[in-house]
């Protein structure tokens, strides 16, 4: 037990880092399902005067993840580690939070071997499985595009946090390629318009950038 706290140090110092007190309270009763602020307030226990505002600040801070239909109320989700809050970060980029991940990915590697619940664990099916591998032309891409009518781009948060490990090194940034390019669509381009981490655009600029 020991041991494993040890190493469970760097991740508490993480949470904390992204997370108040309050928020992580709150994080654990959400389900990885949208739901409406109404039904976490019922299962937090708490007034939905005090959950909703909440809710909406850690969307805001990429902690959970956010729907906004048309008509119905906003929903909030549990959002995993990958792909999820470490991609929502990219507005909130720091070194001193580079500095957190790369000491917990490195007390993972010194981890003495544990039993643990893996996010991704593998489900027998009992059948064979064709991989149907292919590469994806231009202008299939363009019928991707084409199946949606909601756009936004964000900043390449690889690139951001290559710029910043340099800055921290006090090496250049040699790289000449845009930042601003992860495409987003649909209820993804919604989430990262509406929190400050991309712009929305038309799908013209969407066929410029690609």
């Amino acid at each position: 037990i020991v041991a494993v706290c040890r190493h469970g140090f760097f991740h508490l110092r993480l949470l904390e880092r992204l997370f108040a007190p309050e928020e992580a309270e709150l994080a654990v009763h959400l389900a990885l399902e949208g739901q409406p602020a109404s039904a976490v307030a019922a299962a937090a226990g708490l007034p939905m005067a005090e959950v909703g505002p909440r809710l909406d600040e850690m969307a805001r801070k990429g902690l959970i993840f956010a729907t906004y239909p048309a008509e119905d109320p906003t929903l909030y989700q549990a959002a995993p580690w990958v792909i999820g809050i470490w991609e929502f970060q990219v507005d909130r980029l720091s070194e001193s939070l580079l500095q957190d991940v790369d000491e917990f990915y490195r007390t993972r590697e010194r981890r003495p071997p544990v039993r643990t619940v893996s996010q991704l664990r593998t489900i027998p099916v009992k059948e064979s499985l064709e991989p149907r591998l292919e590469a994806l032309p231009y202008e299939q891409v363009h019928a991707l595009v084409d199946a949606h009518d909601r756009f936004a781009v964000a900043p390449c948060i690889c690139r951001r946090e290559t710029r910043l490990r340099r800055a921290q090194q006090g090496l250049p940034y040699e790289c000449d390629a845009p930042e601003e390019t992860c495409l987003m669509f649909g209820e993804f381009a919604d989430y990262y318009a509406r929190n400050g981490k991309g712009r929305s655009i038309d799908k013209a600029e969407v066929y410029e950038i690609l």
